[in-house]
């Protein structure tokens, strides 16, 4: 359309079916479809969203915050997933050091507990930690 190109939408729609994406396609008619949000609880989640809100020093829109969570999240999850490698492999041989290591990880996963936990009590956005699990 006037020398721009678009790529297919079919593309943008399977893009979704990759990597575990939890985004999902909904079809809407303009005119017909409810929204998903009536006019003041949008409002609301974009002042949610929008107010500054500072931990430890660090000063981040709730949205931000939002994210860092989902960060701690993966990161819980590939911390409990190395310590779960480390024990199924057997490796009797290193066992000192695979236990050294063992309680370098579970200090890791109570450090991103805490954090995460301090995060939505401060920002008020609702914890999630079944997002952790394995």
């Amino acid at each position: 359309m006037n020398g721009i190109f678009f790529e297919s939408a079919d593309k943008a729609l399977e893009a979704l079916d990759d990597y575990g994406c939890l985004h999902f396609e909904t079809y809407i008619i303009c005119g017909v479809s409810e929204p998903a949000y009536d006019p003041e609880e949008l409002e609301r989640l974009n002042q949610q969203n929008a107010q500054p809100i500072t931990i430890d020093g660090v000063t981040k829109t709730g949205y931000e915050w939002k994210q860092t969570m989902r960060r701690l999240e993966r990161a819980g999850r590939q911390a409990k997933l190395q310590r779960e490698v480390l024990k199924a492999s057997g490796d009797n041989i290193g066992a000192e050091e695979a236990e050294r290591t063992l309680k370098a990880i579970r200090k890791k996963e109570k450090r991103i507990m805490d954090k995460y936990q301090k995060i939505a009590d401060r920002t008020g956005i609702k914890a999630q930690p079944e997002k952790m699990r394995l």
